[in-house]
Formats: C-alpha cells, sequence, structure tokens
C-alpha cells in the first residue's frame, strides 16, 4: 500500500516540488497480527515430490501434499508489517 503528496512552490522562474510517500509492506499483518504469516520449510525439513518410476522413458513424479501447511517454520521477520517514508525534492 502506498500513499503519496505532493507540494510545488514557483521561486522566480524556476519551481520547487517536494514528494513526501508512505510504503506500507504486509498490510495485513498491520489489521490483524495472525494475517499476513509467512512460513517456509527448512532444507530437507519435507518432500513435497516423490519419484514413482518411469513410463516407458518419461519419469514419474508424486506431488506430496503437507498434510499440515502450518508444519513450517514462522519466518518472523518477513511475517511483520512495517513501512518507509520517502520525501523527494526537485529543482
Amino acid at each position: 500500500m502506498s500513499v503519496t503528496q505532493e507540494f510545488s512552490v514557483k521561486v522566480g522562474k524556476v519551481r520547487h516540488a517536494m514528494s513526501v510517500r508512505l510504503d506500507m509492506f504486509n498490510f495485513t499483518n498491520f489489521i490483524d497480527k495472525n494475517a499476513g504469516r509467512q512460513y517456509f520449510f527448512n532444507f530437507d525439513q519435507a518432500q513435497v515430490l516423490s519419484f514413482e518410476g518411469f513410463t516407458g522413458t518419461t519419469p514419474r513424479y508424486r506431488f506430496n501434499q503437507p498434510a499440515n501447511y502450518r508444519v513450517g517454520v514462522l519466518s518472523d521477520p518477513a511475517s511483520r508489517w512495517n513501512g518507509q517514508m520517502t520525501i523527494r525534492y526537485s529543482f
């Protein structure tokens, strides 16, 4: 989510402009602390693809859907909301 406001002033023949911008990342986590969480699996924690064999010369694989999507590790820094403010001066 982003909000921008621009201001300008003309001094003599030169136009000076300033814009202020606020960017918010993971806005859903800002509204509800349980929303917008990001989970991931550590390396070799879950096997999501299994080799089944061959059909002729074509390999067959099977997707193993995890029974519980929340078995992964919660990425705390990626799950928090954060924002940044930018001030830009143009002349």
